[in-house]
Parts: structure tokens; C-alpha cells; sequence
């Protein structure tokens, strides 16, 4: 993976803090791209660290409270094999409350 992949772009910020701030989205990105691509290898998945990119453009979630509990819940929408399949190995405990 390279810059290229993240699609960062020239910084165009003045302030210090800006500019810091920036480096470390841009870092973090960047760590998140590594671990996920990590754990697709682990797992020896045939989804590959682009086509997770692509897979991601397009789903869905909604996070609601239940009245009485209070207890926070998600849902996830309209999601395809590939798409479960991502979600079960870069996502703790998917499938336990979904």
C-alpha cells in the first residue's frame, strides 16, 4: 500500500496544528488499511483490500434506542454475502445481536 491507495493529497494547511492534524487522519487511515488488510490475509479470504474499498461504499446501518431499556441497538441493511462475510472478520462480535 502506498500513498497513492489512501488518495492523499497535497496539504494545502498553514497552522501547525492543522497540518499535524491532518498527518495523523491521514495515519490513521493509513493503520486501519494495514490491520484490515492483515486480518483478510489471516483469515485467507478471497476479498482483497480493494474490493473491501468497494464493498464498504455501499452499506448501511442504523443505531436506535428502545424505549423502555434504553438499550442501544444496530441493524445492519440490505447486505450481501461479501459483504456479511467482511463484517464477520473486521467487525468484534458481528452476528451476535444483529
Amino acid at each position: 500500500m502506498n500513498k497513492f491507495d489512501l488518495a492523499v493529497r497535497p496539504i494545502y494547511h498553514r497552522l501547525r496544528n492543522r497540518i499535524e492534524e491532518h498527518i495523523c487522519i491521514c495515519f490513521t487511515a493509513y493503520t486501519v488499511m494495514l490491520e484490515l488488510e492483515r486480518i483478510l490475509k489471516t483469515a485467507k479470504s478471497e476479498i482483497t483490500i480493494y474490493r473491501a474499498q468497494e464493498l464498504t461504499k455501499n452499506m448501511y446501518a442504523i443505531t436506535y434506542a428502545l424505549p423502555r431499556s434504553k438499550q442501544v441497538k444496530r441493524a445492519y441493511l440490505g447486505m450481501d454475502e461479501e459483504q456479511s462475510e467482511l463484517c464477520r472478520l473486521a467487525v468484534p462480535g458481528w452476528g451476535q445481536n444483529t
